[in-house]
This record gives structure tokens, C-alpha cells and sequence, in this order.
């Protein structure tokens, strides 16, 4: 019987290693796990925190609806820097989003876009019935009825077509 404990000291030896080296990585998983917590705190104070003046440090739904334009009517080739150089000269443009069906990816013929600033988007609606790309575009300001606004600016609407909305009214 001592020839087999001598033969299995080796063994014993080296999962006994195995079983330190795992302790030691999850002491270091749990050191960073620690540092993560704190940065992503950081982060949510910083995000949170008052601004200058009183607001807060990101710009609210509301901000952004204010600053956006349904454009309705989009011809389903175009792109968001053909719709931002149509848009271009009503201000400064932040983003330009062409909404797609989720299920297929194509384009489903309407896009935001969300100007610097309110008189951008308030500018914007100047070129509703604009022609773009050979198509009499609807521009209405975003008020964040997505649905509803989408609704009221199809002059064909069937009641047969299923749509999938992303906000809720």
C-alpha cells in the first residue's frame, strides 16, 4: 500500500496546483469584477448629474423628439446621407434613421431625422411635400406618437397592412 501513495503523490501534487491556480483566477475574476462595478458607477453618477444649467447631463426624450422629423413617403433605395444632404441646409443634423421591418431588414419607406436644434427640425418642415428621389416626402415634426404621426400622413392607408410598432402611444 505506500507504493501507491508514493505513485499518487505526484497526482495529488498537481491537482492540488490545479485547485490553487482556480482560486487564484477567480480571486483576480472577482478584483475585476470589483473595478467594473466601480467604473460603471461612476458612469451612472456622471450620466445622472445636474448639467450647468439644471438639466440634466443627457438630453431627455422629449429634447430629442423636439429636435426630430417624421419624414414619411421615403423611396425604399434611399439612403441616410441622401436624406441628410436633402435635409442639410435646415441645420445641423445629428442622426438620420431609415426604419426597417424587423423581420426582413428592408426599409418600410419612413425615417426620423434628428436635427442640432429645435429650429432645425422646425426648418425641416418646410419641405414637407418636397420631392425627393421622385417621391412627394410628408415632414411633420416627431412628437413621439410614432405610430399616430405615421398613420395620419398616409393618404392610402389599408386596414389589411400589419405593422409593427417600436413605441408605444
Amino acid at each position: 500500500m505506500p507504493s501507491k501513495l508514493k505513485g499518487n503523490a505526484p497526482h495529488a501534487e498537481s491537482v492540488d496546483n490545479k485547485i490553487e491556480e482556480t482560486k487564484r483566477k477567480i480571486r483576480e475574476m472577482e478584483e475585476e469584477d470589483g473595478k467594473l462595478s466601480a467604473i460603471l458607477q461612476d458612469i451612472e453618477q456622471q450620466m445622472s448629474a445636474d448639467g450647468p444649467d439644471g438639466a440634466t447631463g443627457k438630453q431627455g426624450e422629449d429634447d430629442v423628439d423636439s429636435r426630430s422629423v417624421y419624414v414619411g413617403q421615403v423611396d425604399y433605395e434611399s439612403t441616410p446621407e441622401e436624406l441628410q444632404a436633402h435635409f442639410q441646409s435646415c441645420g445641423t443634423i445629428n442622426r438620420v434613421t431609415i426604419i426597417c421591418d424587423k423581420f426582413t431588414g428592408r426599409p418600410r419607406g419612413y425615417a426620423y431625422v434628428e436635427f442640432e436644434s429645435v429650429e432645425g427640425a422646425e426648418t425641416a418642415v418646410s419641405l414637407n411635400e418636397s420631392i425627393f428621389r421622385g417621391r412627394q416626402l410628408k415632414v411633420v415634426v416627431d412628437d413621439g406618437l410614432d405610430c399616430c404621426l405615421w398613420l395620419s400622413c398616409m393618404n392610402d392607408w389599408d386596414s389589411s397592412h400589419v405593422f409593427f410598432w417600436e413605441g408605444g402611444l
